[in-house]
């Protein structure tokens, strides 16, 4: 049997369809509304859920009109259960949705995002948010706004009629699921367009390899059936992840963070809500999860849970350290384009820095430098069901993840990440240095919360630094003597220079993307006079 060979996956409407009728009163997710923390987490059934995107789906139609060609909206809110119930809502109506993550898009990106995806509907989730979308009209003649009603209005209990989707899965699958963009930190932000077909990708990764949802080799098995808080906005791929794909493939109940915090709360929030909500599980970009482990009572806390989801980036070595006995670490690991990667639970909780990646991923290693190699995929018929980006991109038979990895060295199949190809930092001298394992072990000291190494093209690193807001008595001297013990584990061809550390402004902290991995363009941007003034002669 072959991964083709294992029944087609279910499409997202006739799932909540299909729960709504057969068991009503099964939870689909969790929300904490304004008063959260006197009445604890409101339950959302299925039945609740798929009258709310029958609602929805009603809704476009009455102000769009019907459905042509899919036809693309943008949808711009607040982070709440609406973005799943209206992406659900344009799959069961056969819209496009084109998420927009404004905080990452320039006008000008943003301008180029629509007119890439013919999109001239702008939905807000409230007034404001509509207005935002007003000085797009003069530039895109056409442009029409709309405002969508609070979520109170599609959780009303009054009966509305189903809305009729009866496309099969070999009708329905290259059907739009949803355009979301690039991070936009090399250029502008491309927009991705994923399939039913290309995302169904995410439902494959926990039937591996025998098809079954129980496989205890499936490496996110603890998400199966558990109730988790997901401190992800439902604008990025992990977002999407846990408020649409864990309730539907994994069984899972997210919990959805407070609206007027946000889904990267502060740590006192996150606090109350693992003490209010009493979860099994929970997902945490990595920087959170480090905020969180550096408070006693937080760590305390975070002992208690089951397991604990990241992705986005790397966890910090001392954090997982610190868990991988106490609780399942699970890992997401994929893309924006490929979805996430199929992954085999780790026989020894200890090899936590390291991924099991399931070969029916259909990749190879490419020998990158010394210990580092390149994850490439290759198309492999076999693996459809596993390659979302050959279905993204089907003129594509390579695609190359420019993710850098080394191999255990003992145990075979393991692979540790060492970062992105782009984050190893060229010398004028061709010397190539590994920024992202300098900045990590920089900020293992917890006097330093933040820091970048740099120098493409330079003839020697430099490093900004930014010190964690509590540092007291901190001075030059003690900032070299970190700095120095660094250089002492890594040749001198790569040594940072004293004069060649950069501390950062208090009014200019070093940017981080959404999920917590350095704005390394953006930085370069904000510290460039400063940068060129170290390598004046």
């Amino acid at each position: 049997m072959t991964v083709n060979d294992i029944a087609p996956p279910a499409i997202w409407s006739t799932i909540v369809d299909t729960r709504a009728a057969e068991t009503p009163s099964r939870v689909f997710c969790e929300i904490l509304e304004a008063d959260w923390r006197d009445r604890g987490p409101r339950e959302i059934t299925y039945a609740q859920f798929a009258r709310a995107v029958n609602r929805a789906c009603w809704w476009l139609e009455n102000e769009f009109g019907a459905a042509k060609d899919f036809d693309a909206f943008t949808y711009v809110g607040d982070n709440d259960l609406r973005y799943t119930i209206i992406m659900i809502a344009a799959q069961k109506s056969e819209r496009t949705m084109v998420i927009a993550e404004l905080s990452r898009l320039t006008h000008e990106a943003l301008l180029k995002l629509l007119e890439t995806t013919k999109c001239f509907r702008w939905l807000g989730g409230s007034e404001d948010q509509t207005a935002l979308g007003k000085k797009l009209i003069d530039e895109r003649p056409g442009t029409q706004l709309y405002t969508l009603p609070p979520l109170e209005h599609w959780l009303d209990a009054s009966d509305v009629p189903n809305y009729p989707f009866t496309k099969t899965w070999e009708e329905a699958k290259p059907h739009p699921a949803f355009v979301i963009h690039s991070s936009g930190t090399t250029g502008i932000p491309k927009p991705l367009r994923h399939t039913l077909e290309s995302v169904s990708t995410n439902d494959m990764i926990h039937r591996y390899p025998d098809g079954s949802v129980e496989n205890p080799e499936n490496g996110f098995s603890p998400m199966r059936g558990s109730r988790m808080i997901w401190a992800a906005p439902p604008q990025w791929m992990g977002g999407i992840w846990g408020h649409l794909f864990a309730p539907l493939f994994y069984d899972g109940i997210p919990v959805w963070p407070p609206v007027d915090h946000g889904a990267l709360s502060p740590v006192p929030v996150v606090m109350e809500m693992l003490e209010k909500v009493q979860p099994d599980g929970a997902f945490f970009v990595p920087s959170m999860a480090r905020d969180l482990c550096q408070q006693p009572a937080a760590l305390a806390r975070i002992k208690q849970l089951q397991f604990l989801v990241y992705g986005g980036a790397p966890l910090d070595g001392w954090v997982g350290d610190l868990l991988c006995t106490e609780l399942r670490l699970v890992v997401g690991v994929g893309s924006t384009e490929c979805g996430l990667w199929p992954l085999r639970t780790l026989a020894d909780p200890r090899d936590w820095r390291y991924y099991h990646l399931d070969p029916r991923l259909g990749y190879r290693l490419d020998h990158y430098q010394d210990d580092m190699y390149e994850v490439v995929l290759e198309r492999r018929p076999e693996y459809r069901r596993h390659q979302g980006v050959f279905v993204m991109f089907p003129d594509l038979d390579v695609w190359h993840t420019n993710d850098l990895y080394s191999p255990h060295p003992t145990k075979p199949g393991l692979l540790r990440y060492r970062g992105r190809k782009d984050d190893l930092v060229k010398l004028v001298w061709l010397t190539k240095v590994r920024a992202g394992d300098m900045e990590s072990a920089l900020v293992r000291d917890p006097r330093i919360s933040n820091a970048m190494v740099g120098g493409e093209g330079k003839p020697t690193p430099f490093v900004i630094l930014q010190l964690s807001e509590d540092v007291r008595n901190f001075d030059e001297e003690d900032i070299w003597n970190i700095v120095r013990t660094l250089n002492e584990k890594h040749s001198a061809e790569v040594h940072l220079p004293r004069q060649n550390i950069l501390v950062a402004a208090k009014d200019k902290p070093l940017r981080r993307l959404g999920k917590g991995t350095l704005d390394r363009r953006g930085i370069l941007a904000d510290y460039g006079h400063e940068i060129s003034k170290l390598y004046d002669v």
